[in-house]
């Protein structure tokens, strides 16, 4: 509920800054426990990818998206 309150409120901000969302780069979606590196330990022996690698997916995704 409170997410569909939010959208509205988005758009408008976005409307008003001069900034269409079609202006928005897409952003690609990463999953910390897609198969191809949820195994993978932080640091090499700290905690998996999946249990604890939401900030290294946020990254990722932000990296991708300004294509770094």
């Amino acid at each position: 509920m409170h997410r569909i309150r939010t959208v509205p409120r988005v758009l408008v901000v976005l409307l008003l800054a001069g900034t269409s969302a079609a202006a928005i780069p897409p952003v690609p979606y990463f999953s910390q426990c897609d198969s191809r590196w949820s195994g993978d330990r932080l640091g090499g022996d700290g905690h998996a990818v999946c249990g604890q690698g939401c900030a290294l997916m946020i990254l990722k995704a932000a990296a991708g998206a300004i294509s770094l």
